[in-house]
């Protein structure tokens, strides 16, 4: 087995239309930064990264990943319908290829139909769907599911940081009800959430917290996500 490099790994994100930001380091090796406005700190990005691609790929696949193809029309009818769909948002939300490409690493990557074939090649018709259906709510403004369910983790990471301050429960409430709409989770609200989440991390190291600040917080989160 042949593990992917992170620059590889970077590259198929942002192919996927992930916004992923990173930085050089001294051994020529990569740190991840954020991926789609979520940041990191160490490596965690980069764990994080390799989580999202599915870990390594047999030697010959890895050599898939760059061989160049024209790109030619799906042969699935239905498929091609909805990727044709499905890039017509993206271009419509991010600009058209051109007007990506002169934004660069600020933009997301291009829906390809090499992509969306090489998926239902190997993982079948309805993954290619599934892939396809999620894009097409991420131009709409929806976040990934993925995305989500890592605000999710941190923001009980973050309950069980301050599970000794008055209130905190409320934390987990807030968590319940993300995990309850995730399919409507907004890709604003992930930023804005995790800005929240640091600033209460900061003041309970800082033994600074106090129950009338969470709640203040917690109104804040409540207030971003449109939790009632």
């Amino acid at each position: 087995m042949k593990d992917l490099t992170i620059r590889e790994i970077v590259k198929m994100l942002q192919e996927e239309g992930h916004q992923v930001e990173f930085y050089e380091r001294q051994d020529g090796g990569i740190l991840i930064r954020s991926i789609d406005g979520n940041h990191f700190s160490g490596a965690s990005g980069n764990q994080l990264a390799r989580t999202m691609v599915g870990a390594s790929l047999s030697e010959s696949r890895s050599s898939q990943l760059t061989r160049i193809t024209k790109a030619r029309e799906l042969s699935d009818k239905e498929l091609n319908k909805l990727l044709k769909q499905v890039q017509k948002q993206w271009a419509k939300t991010f600009g058209t290829k051109k007007e990506r490409e002169k934004k660069g690493k600020a933009s997301p990557g291009s829906i390809t139909s090499k992509k969306v074939r090489k998926i239902a090649e190997e993982q079948g018709k309805t993954k290619a769907e599934e892939y396809l259906k999620e894009h097409l709510k991420y131009s709409q403004g929806y976040a990934y599911e993925d995305n989500v369910r890592w605000l999710i983790q941190e923001i009980d990471r973050t309950h069980r940081m301050v599970r000794k301050v008055s209130g905190s429960d409320e934390l987990a409430i807030i968590s319940t009800y993300v995990e309850n709409n995730i399919d409507e989770f907004r890709e604003e609200w992930i930023k804005h959430s995790y800005e929240v989440l640091y600033e209460i991390q900061k003041e309970h190291k800082a033994r600074l917290l106090t129950p009338s600040s969470l709640k203040e917080y917690c109104r804040r989160l409540k207030s971003i996500i449109n939790m009632g």
